[in-house]
């Protein structure tokens, strides 16, 4: 598996808050996601992209989980 990393000093103001405001949020979803959680992983993916739904990473793992637990997952 490939980890997904993300630098976003670069990004719009509005976006980069976006991403600090949902942080611990999706650090909880990386921890079940890592744990093979899955479905407390989407729950919380889920939670981060209803707060920024520009959030790349959120959906790139978001789908992983789904692709993971053989569930569907229409973006």
């Amino acid at each position: 598996m490939i980890t997904v990393y993300e630098v976003f000093d670069a990004d719009p103001e509005p976006l980069k808050n976006a991403k600090l405001a949902t942080l611990d949020l999706f650090n909880n979803a990386m921890s079940f996601y890592n744990q093979k959680n899955y479905e407390q992983a989407q729950l919380l993916f889920i939670q981060c992209l209803a707060n920024n739904p520009h959030d790349t990473v959120s959906k790139i793992y978001l789908t992983r989980t789904f692709d993971s637990s053989g569930k569907s997952w229409e973006q």
